[in-house]
C-alpha cells in the first residue's frame, strides 16, 4: 500500500484538490484508494459533496480517540464510500485534529492519500509516516 501524503506550509496552494483529484484518477485505474481529511477545515467533504461535515458522528478524530483509548474500532467504521469509487474518512472541523493517524486501515488498499493542514502539526508528519 503506498500512503501519499499532499502537503505544504501555506493554504490555498491546492492540497485538498491534488490529494481528491488523486485518489478518484487512482480509482478510475482500478487502485483501491483511501482518502484521510487530516486537515480539520473539512475541504475534502466539502469537494465530495458531504453537505454538513461537522454533523456526521463518526470521523478521523473519533476514530482516533478509539485508537488513543484502546477500544475497539469496527471494520470500516466511519469510512464514507463515495459515488467515484473511493473510500473516504472525514475530519470534523469543530474538533482538535489527532496527534497520529492510524497504523493500518481496515481494509486492503492500493494507496492511501492524506489531505494535511497547512500548518507543520504532529498530524502532518505522522502522515508522512
Amino acid at each position: 500500500c503506498k500512503v501519499i501524503a499532499i502537503a505544504n506550509q501555506k493554504g490555498g496552494v491546492g492540497k485538498t484538490t491534488t490529494c481528491v483529484n488523486l485518489g478518484i484518477g487512482l480509482a478510475r485505474g482500478g487502485k483501491r484508494v483511501l482518502l484521510i481529511e487530516a486537515d480539520a477545515q473539512g475541504s475534502m467533504a466539502a469537494s465530495l459533496g458531504i453537505q454538513e461535515p461537522d454533523e456526521l458522528e463518526v470521523t478521523l478524530v473519533t476514530i482516533m480517540e478509539k485508537v488513543i483509548n484502546d477500544e475497539d474500532v469496527e471494520p470500516n467504521e466511519g469510512i464514507i464510500w463515495h459515488d467515484e469509487g473511493i473510500a473516504f474518512i472525514p475530519a470534523k472541523s469543530t474538533s482538535t485534529p489527532p496527534d497520529r493517524l492510524p497504523n493500518t486501515p481496515p481494509m486492503v488498499l492500493d494507496a492511501i492519500s492524506s489531505d494535511c493542514p497547512f500548518t507543520l502539526s504532529s498530524t502532518a508528519i505522522v502522515s508522512f509516516t
